[in-house]
C-alpha cells in the first residue's frame, strides 16, 4: 500500500487531486480541513501491485495510520516530515501503533551506539546554552565507571567558570580524573595525559552558532587533535528553530546527538526534524536528573514508546489532561 498526502485550498480540491492522481480505488485514509487559511489536507492510499499478489499479506489499517498521523502532529513535525514518516509506516504489515511507528522511524532517521572504551575517539559535547552539556558530560562519564571502564573528564569552557567547578564537583565524586583546558592548545596537552583506555569526554561553552567567533572555538578545539563532536539538544523547543540550530552546528562536525530533557516535555518531534535536517545520528537520551544511569540508548523502539502515549497500546490523547476533560466533558 502506497500513501500520499494532499493539500489544497479545500477539502474538495484535495479530494479532486486524489481522484487525478490516485484514481478511483484509492482509499481516503484521513482528512482534515486545517484552521485558518491552510487549506485542507487529504491522506490517501492505493495498493500497488507490481507482482502476483500475495493475499496473505497485510498493509497497515486505515486506523492505524490515522492514529499515527494524530500523534505525529502534536509531536510538532512538519508536514514534510509526517508525510515521510506516514508513508514509511504504511510500508508493511497491520501492526500496532508503536511496531508501525518503530518500523518508519528506522527507514527515516539513524540510531547508533556512541563509541567508548579503549581507542575511541575524545567526546567533544557541543550545543547552545541550557541543553544540559555540563550534566551530561558526567552522565557519560558515570556510565563508564559503572560499567568498570576508565574515563577522563575535561572542562573546555572559558566563560561560565562555574561549569568548571560543577564538572570537577562531579568528577570528585565519580572518582574519575579532570582537566581544564581553556583553549585548543591547553585542551591538546591534557589529551596528551590520558590513556588509550580511557574515553575523554570535553564539556564546551553554551555556543551560539550563529556567532561565528563563538563556533570558530569549537572548531579549534576539534582541530586540538582527532576528537569526535557530539551535538546535545534538550526536547521541548520549536522544530523548525530547532532544526535551524542543529544545521548551524554542521561547521564542527557532529554525526551524533544526545537529547536531553525527554522527563520535563511532551513534544520531542523538534528532535526528530532536527537530526533528519542535520543529518545527525540518535544514540543517547536523558529523561532523569540523576547522573548514575542518567544516560539511555535512543533506539527506535524506544523513540516510538516516548512519541506514543502507553507505547502504542491505547488510543488515549497524547497528555492525559486531555483524557481528564474529554471524560468530563462524556459523563457531565
Amino acid at each position: 500500500m502506497r500513501l500520499k498526502t494532499f493539500h489544497a485550498d479545500s477539502l474538495a480540491e484535495a479530494l479532486a487531486q486524489v481522484r487525478e492522481q490516485l484514481g478511483p480505488d484509492a482509499i481516503i485514509v484521513a482528512t482534515q480541513e486545517e484552521e485558518g487559511t491552510d487549506g485542507a489536507r487529504v491522506t490517501a492510499a492505493i495498493e500497488q501491485v507490481e507482482t502476483p499478489m500475495d493475499f496473505s499479506a497485510e498493509t497497515t489499517s486505515p486506523e492505524t495510520m490515522d492514529r499515527l498521523i494524530a500523534v505525529l502532529e502534536r509531536q510538532g513535525l512538519n508536514q514534510e516530515f509526517t508525510d515521510a514518516i506516514v508513508n514509511a509506516a504504511s510500508e508493511g504489515p497491520d501492526d500496532s501503533p508503536e511496531n508501525c511507528l518503530m518500523r518508519a522511524l528506522e527507514a527515516t532517521n539513524h540510531f547508533t551506539n556512541l563509541e567508548t572504551g579503549k581507542g575511541a575517539k575524545p567526546k567533544l559535547l557541543i550545543g547552545p546554552p541550557g541543553t544540559g552539556k555540563t550534566v551530561t558530560c558526567a552522565k557519560l562519564a558515570a556510565r563508564e565507571a559503572l560499567n568498570g571502564r576508565k574515563a577522563v573528564v575535561i572542562a573546555a569552557d572559558p566563560v561560565r567558570l562555574t561549569a568548571a567547578e560543577q564538572l570537577a564537583a562531579y568528577a570528585e565524586r565519580l572518582g574519575v580524573p579532570m582537566f581544564e583546558a581553556p583553549n585548543g592548545r591547553a585542551l591538546a596537552d591534557a589529551l596528551s595525559r590520558c590513556h588509550d583506555d580511557e574515553t575523554v569526554f570535553i564539556d564546551s561553552p553554551g555556543t551560539n552558532p550563529y556567532n561565528l567567533e563563538e563556533l570558530a572555538y569549537l572548531v579549534e578545539l576539534c582541530e586540538a587533535t582527532d576528537i569526535e563532536p557530539v551535538l546535545v539538544l534538550n526536547a521541548g523547543r520549536d522544530a523548525d528553530d530547532t532544526a535551524d540550530l542543529a544545521k548551524a552546528f554542521r561547521p564542527v562536525g557532529a554525526k551524533h546527538l544526545i537529547c536531553t530533557g525527554l522527563d520535563i516535555a511532551h513534544r520531542f518531534g523538534a528532535l526528530l526534524v532536527a537530526a533528519n535536517a542535520a543529518g545527525l545520528a540518535f544514540c543517547d537520551y536523558s529523561a532523569t536528573p540523576n547522573i548514575a544511569n542518567g544516560l539511555d540508548r535512543l533506539s527506535a523502539k524506544t523513540l516510538a514508546n516516548k512519541l506514543l502515549p502507553s507505547g502504542g497500546k491505547t488510543r488515549d490523547p497524547l497528555f492525559p489532561a486531555e483524557t481528564a476533560t474529554k471524560e468530563a466533558k462524556t459523563h457531565g
